[in-house]
């Protein structure tokens, strides 16, 4: 029996894994291996068009570029059954103008949302394109990742596709709104990320069931805390960047939530140079007393003398730090990330070493002293290593 004989009787969903792994235009070419694989094809359920696809369609047919967006529509037409997955990024596709395409954007989002689609993302690299009812009524949508989209939450329907389970938002600018409290519900959602958003505080968000809250690079002004605008007492996932941290719990950490249950809190642009800095981390960690793991990625900037002012031996900052630490009986791992060994670095570790009775494992992760020479990350670690540890079942791993 030939090889492709043997192939072709493998189960479809063996082979739509198959050919899901390739670019659109690959699979397409299996067409003329056999009957089976003719139209086999165009019922792939995982669908990417993204800078690939139209990099080929113009190094392949450069004298029909305005044709590639028929051609996009003519596959989706052409799709048979199911699209568990899609991809769409238009970032690099040189569009000239919104309106040229917006009426093609609806016609396939419709196509898409029409087909059971589960996971969908989204990068049209022009903001001013509005998004479609569609996109937020989907029934079997569970993953919805947004890319360089301007929303007005009033055009937002109360209640979010009612099997969203994830939804991340880079790059989404909200207009204002002229509702006071306006909520947004999405009753499924386990996993919520905001990346380099500018106004999320312009409507709240309900989510009963979320386990997991991302929020960093936030832009535009917050003149109040994060906390107000979510729901977290079902929060067990924190991820939270520099500019979050500060306003998370308010201006100058004013406002202070009750004990969330959060387990693991992700920090990352952690640097000393303001005082502010410091008195939001301590605020943050006094409302996570169920803490089991901490990791922090520190500022990528350099060491400066107002960074080992804001935590010296002395200051009281870091003496409350050191309580909020002592309290601590389910911390086992710390990670740290982008550590290079600046003073206040390490008098902030030995800080923590010397305070958390339960630390188990103390991880610095593969970034860490990124570009030094052997020598000098080892003398580095030495030091690290001589550490007092208020748990002797704390191993430091690097």
């Amino acid at each position: 029996m030939a090889r492709g004989g043997r192939t072709s009787q493998l189960p479809e969903e063996i082979l739509d894994h198959i050919l899901g792994l390739l670019p659109i235009q690959e699979a397409a070419k299996t067409a003329v291996l056999s009957t089976v694989w003719r139209d086999l094809w165009t019922t792939l359920t995982q669908l990417c068009f993204d800078d690939h696809f139209f990099k080929c369609f113009e190094k392949n047919y450069p004298w029909a570029g305005e044709y590639r967006f028929y051609v996009f529509t003519k596959i989706l037409l052409q799709h048979k059954g199911t699209i568990r997955k899609c991809v769409i990024n238009l970032s690099h596709a040189r569009i000239p103008h919104v309106w040229s395409l917006s009426f093609d954007c609806d016609k396939w989002l419709s196509l898409v949302t029409s087909k059971g689609v589960q996971e969908l993302l989204l990068n049209f690299g022009f903001p001013k394109y509005k998004l479609p009812n569609c996109i937020f009524s989907c029934k079997t949508l569970t993953t919805l990742h947004l890319r360089g989209f301007s929303i007005e939450p009033l055009n937002l329907p109360c209640t979010l596709p009612p099997n969203l389970t994830s939804l991340c938002l880079e790059y989404v600018t909200f207009a204002p709104t002229n509702v006071s409290n306006y909520v947004v519900d999405v009753p499924m959602l386990k996993n919520l990320s905001f990346r380099s958003c500018t106004n999320i505080l312009h409507f709240k968000t309900t989510a009963r069931n979320l386990c997991s809250l991302t929020i960093n690079g936030l832009c535009g002004e917050l003149d109040q805390s994060l906390w107000l605008n979510f729901d977290l007492k079902s929060i067990r996932t924190l991820d939270l960047g520099y500019w979050s941290l500060q306003n998370f719990l308010g201006p100058r950490a004013q406002f202070q939530p009750n004990a969330l249950s959060v387990e693991l809190v992700k920090l990352s642009g952690l640097c000393f140079e303001y005082h502010v800095d410091v008195s939001a981390f301590v605020c943050l960690l006094c409302v996570c007393p169920k803490l089991c793991e901490l990791e922090i990625t520190f500022s990528v900037k350099k060491e400066t003398s107002l960074d080992f002012e804001a935590i010296d031996a002395t200051s009281k900052r870091l003496k409350k730090l050191c309580r909020v630490f002592r309290t601590y009986e389910r911390l086992l791992v710390l990670k740290f990330g982008l550590f290079c060994g600046y003073r206040s670095q390490m008098l902030f570790i030995m800080e923590m070493l010397a305070c958390v009775p339960s630390l188990e494992r103390v991880i610095f992760m593969g970034n860490c002293m990124y570009g030094y020479e052997s020598y000098k990350k080892h003398e580095i670690m030495e030091e690290v290593l001589c550490f007092p540890r208020a748990s002797i079942k704390a191993k430091i791993v690097y």
